[in-house]
């Protein structure tokens, strides 16, 4: 009823707005060089943020492409600042990609014709003359030097080795200079794209070369980062040493980036947080949590004690003490996998969601006055995707996650685990004869996994019940007195062998809950006022006519399919 009302408020204002919760994943950052207080935002669906406040609000700027479309690199002319480049690649093709260039400040946008269809992987501008432009696609590296309305090739067609180009520098004092990381090692042209040389002294042979920068006061220094590890070259590339004092864990850099103010001063933002070295590259020291994943780095070019990180899960994150400590800066920003939505049944203005994705920065947020201000409620979830939230008539929350069911109660800080297992047995009497039988139990907790067995009786609720299965999509009338009442933290696998050939091993699990999970990605459910069913399809099982064979299946493990559920079958004499 309250979600009801709040969309019924938002369709008729003509427009929905943006409630949140903040943050998520943020792929690149830039700045107006006139007024480094406008910082732009590229997202991974084709959305644009603007700030103009140095990051600490964001608003929706621009759309570009399609939710497909991954906006890595920005570049805002300096001599022009409403001169705005956007390179692109999609996630679902590789032979879709574009370079957008608004002259207006954002109001109009266009795709440059002669890179439309190119996987834009990196992007570069002379900084001697912003005309000056550098792409790398999945075909080679492409040049413009009028500032984008004509390109030319500068890699040789089809080149066996200089492709997939991952990333992109210019000399700063020569745009004829060029440095393409590839996704085996980094080439290098010194006349405009008539020949290229292969710089890969020093490296380790098998490398993709995922970011390079030129030290803008010296351009024979180069840095370049690898999987293999980070690199620099004091000779223009002509010879590289591996940098000492990163672990290897963290070496997976995506991005480097100079202080332009002080160029002794080098970012490196890894899979396992951001490091800096202010002896250019002599030693290292990790300055955020090995936690974050950090996609792009931004210094304030008037105050580089002020820095910026665009992060997986964590959106934008601000340090204004030189890298000592970090908030988040997502205020207006809010780029999450929503998966499930709950109003409080008691508060209207109360709002619960569950994410995925995001790991120990997602989880369960909520709000307490509509939206405007979110509070993560994660603690005990241990990072955990979350694919169904549903509230108890006790005002208990109860989470369904891709490993197992979590409750929260009213007033609590910590989710508690349900899913202690019982594991239910058909024994026959010892009475010679006798077609009857009897379950024995013994609670063992443990993940929630398929019975094969033919036929399973459950010993809490009304005595004499068995199940037999049926076909969700074809089940017509879902008699809740098919249902039996249950512990909600006793929870019973009922899955039988499944008639047919519908594919897939279906396990059920029963317990009791003043709620009902909705249909969702991996689970359905049916529920009385007392009890409460949920079958989850395996994604990795096979049928037959005698039961469920398991096997190795390409599927991803957290691809579900709902198609069974149970009814009461009359028990044997």
């Amino acid at each position: 009823m309250v979600f009801g009302l709040v969309s019924t408020a938002l369709l008729a204002s003509g427009s929905w707005q943006v409630l949140g919760p903040d943050g998520g994943d943020a792929r690149s950052l830039a700045y107006d060089s006139h007024n480094p207080d406008h910082m732009l935002l590229g997202t991974s669906t084709g959305q644009l943020f603007v700030s103009n406040d140095a990051g600490h609000s964001w608003s929706r700027f621009a759309r570009l492409g399609g939710d497909d479309y991954v906006l890595d690199h920005i570049a805002i002319d300096p001599q022009n600042p409403k001169h705005i480049y956007v390179s692109a690649w999609s996630v679902s093709s590789q032979q879709i990609g574009d370079v957008f260039r608004t002259r207006d400040g954002g109001k109009n946008w266009e795709t440059l014709s002669a890179m439309h269809g190119k996987s834009i992987r990196a992007m570069a501008m002379f900084h001697g003359n912003s005309k000056v432009l550098v792409a790398g696609a999945l075909d080679g590296v492409f040049r413009s030097m009028d500032g984008g309305d004509s390109w030319e090739r500068m890699s040789p067609v089809n080149h066996a080795d200089i492709k997939n180009i991952e990333s992109i520098a210019v000399d700063p004092k020569d745009p004829n200079t060029v440095y393409a990381g590839t996704w085996h090692l980094a080439w290098k042209t010194a006349d405009g794209g008539a020949s290229w040389q292969q710089i890969k002294k020093g490296m380790i042979d098998d490398s993709d070369v995922f970011s390079v920068i030129v030290d803008h006061s010296n351009a024979s220094v180069v840095f370049a980062s690898a999987c293999s590890g980070i690199y620099k070259s004091e000779s223009a590339g002509n010879q590289f040493s591996k940098i000492q004092g990163i672990p290897f864990s963290a070496r997976r850099t995506r991005v480097l980036k100079q202080d332009p103010t002080n160029e002794n001063i080098v970012y490196a933002g890894t899979t396992e947080g951001l490091w800096k070295t202010s002896d250019l590259g002599k030693t290292w020291k990790r300055v955020s949590n090995p936690e974050i994943v950090v996609n792009d780095v931004l210094v304030d070019p008037r105050d580089s004690n002020n820095v910026l990180l665009a992060t997986d899960r964590s959106g934008v994150m601000a340090s204004n003490d030189g890298t000592q400590s970090w908030t988040t800066s997502n205020k207006g920003y809010a780029h999450r996998y929503v998966s499930a939505l709950l109003a409080d049944a008691k508060d209207g203005n109360t709002f619960y969601v569950g994410l995925v994705n995001d790991r120990e920065f997602g989880g369960v947020f909520f709000t307490r006055d509509a939206g405007h201000t979110w509070l993560q409620r994660s603690a005990g979830l241990g990072g955990r995707d979350i694919f169904a939230l549903k509230q108890a008539a006790s005002g208990t929350l109860v989470a369904g996650t891709n490993r197992g069911m979590f409750a929260l109660d009213r007033n609590a800080t910590q989710w508690r685990s349900m899913n202690s297992v019982v594991t239910e047995q058909i024994v026959k009497a010892a009475k010679k004869g006798s077609k009857k039988a009897w379950v024995r139990s013994a609670g063992l907790p443990r993940p929630p996994r398929a019975s094969t067995a033919a036929r399973t009786r459950v010993n809490h609720g009304r005595a004499g019940r068995y199940w037999d299965r049926r076909i969700l999509s074809r089940c017509g009338r879902r008699d809740p007195s098919w249902w039996p009442r249950h512990d909600p933290m006793r929870w019973f696998p009922m899955t039988l062998a499944q008639p047919g050939n519908n594919p897939g091993c279906l396990p059920i699990w029963s317990g009791s809950a003043a709620a009902r999970l909705a249909p969702m990605a991996g689970s359905s459910s049916l529920r009385t006022k007392a009890s409460i069913a949920v079958a989850t399809a395996a994604s990795d099982g096979s049928m037959s006519r005698t039961g469920c064979r398991a096997r190795t299946s390409p599927r991803s493990a957290s691809t579900h399919r709902t198609i069974g559920c149970w009814r009461r079958a009359v028990p044997p004499a």
